[in-house]
């Protein structure tokens, strides 16, 4: 506006609000606009602020998250805690399973290395009969490098132990079934809802048999203490039971699930029953709030 509808100088001489309702009079007068003075302020329709607790902003979850629920319902009380701290890393801040120390010793090859190279290994069908020596070779040693192994020795004691399990497979049942499938899908993505969360993720292999039936199965490369593979796999029966369901829709039947334990060469069967027991046993979102509970909602 002009300077003769306030003079600036004036503005030093008056409180700031008697400063401001003049203003503001000076401007609306020439446009004929009705001043507001007075009227209290309320925020627009669906603009107020919109808590939510943090289970509730979960909409998205990896199949290796179920298997962390899965795992801290089924663990000893010792254990829970570690579940609880891993999936909360995990989803709420992106953060990494582990952090490895760094060390200039020669040390041996961790188990789990060993574990993530074969699993890998098997999603791709990377195995002794379907490559020369040498290749194979060539393979893992990539597989290595992704795990993280870079020295030499290292490497090399990752290929022997990795070969002598893969040849294992190889004369175990679950090779032998997936061997002589009508169909085989490795490394297959999906997508499932459950509630209004949406899992995501890969399953390890799917194939029908001659038979006609279907089958769904999951490489595990952990070593089960005293092989009580049926207690042991009870933390994975929601994980299985999504694949299940998963793939349930699609196939228009249920397939037989099972896991497949490397380093054991054992396949276990998974019943319908099992499965579905994890599924129904809660809700998914009373899951999430138990496992995010003491998390400060911000």
């Amino acid at each position: 506006p002009p300077a003769s509808i306030l003079p600036a100088e004036s503005l030093a001489l008056i409180p700031i609000k008697e400063a401001l309702n003049k203003l503001s009079s000076s401007v609306l007068e020439p446009f004929g606009w009705v001043s507001a003075d007075g009227v209290q302020p309320i925020a627009p329709p669906l603009t107020p602020p919109y808590r939510t607790t943090r289970a509730q902003r979960i909409k998205h979850l990896a199949a290796t998250h179920i298997a962390d629920i899965g795992a801290m319902e089924t663990a000893t009380h010792d254990e829970r805690q570690y579940y609880r701290d891993k999936f909360r890393r995990r989803v709420l801040y992106d953060a990494p399973n582990r952090v490895e120390s760094i060390s200039l010793e020669q040390e041996r090859v961790p188990a789990y290395l060993i574990g993530q190279i074969v699993h890998e290994a098997l999603r791709h069908w990377h195995i002794p009969s379907q490559y020369h020596d040498q290749k194979l070779r060539q393979i893992l040693t990539a597989y290595a490098w992704r795990v993280g192994l870079t020295k030499p020795a290292s490497i090399e004691e990752a290929l022997q132990r990795s070969i002598v399990l893969l040849n294992q497979f190889e004369g175990s049942e679950t090779h032998h079934a997936i061997a002589h499938a009508q169909q085989v899908y490795r490394e297959m993505p999906f997508m499932y809802r459950l509630e209004d969360t949406i899992i995501h993720g890969i399953i390890d292999v799917v194939y029908q048999d001659q038979a006609g039936d279907w089958h769904v199965g999951d490489y595990k490369t952990g070593f089960v203490h005293h092989n009580d593979y049926r207690g042991h796999a009870t933390r994975y029966h929601l994980q299985i039971g999504i694949y299940a369901s998963a793939l349930s829709i699609q196939l228009g039947t249920i397939p037989q699930a099972f896991i497949h334990y490397v380093q054991h060469t054992t396949k276990l069967t998974i019943p319908q029953a099992d499965w579905e027991r994890a599924l129904r046993a809660k809700s998914l979102r009373v899951r999430l709030d138990e496992l995010l509970a003491g998390e400060r909602d911000v």
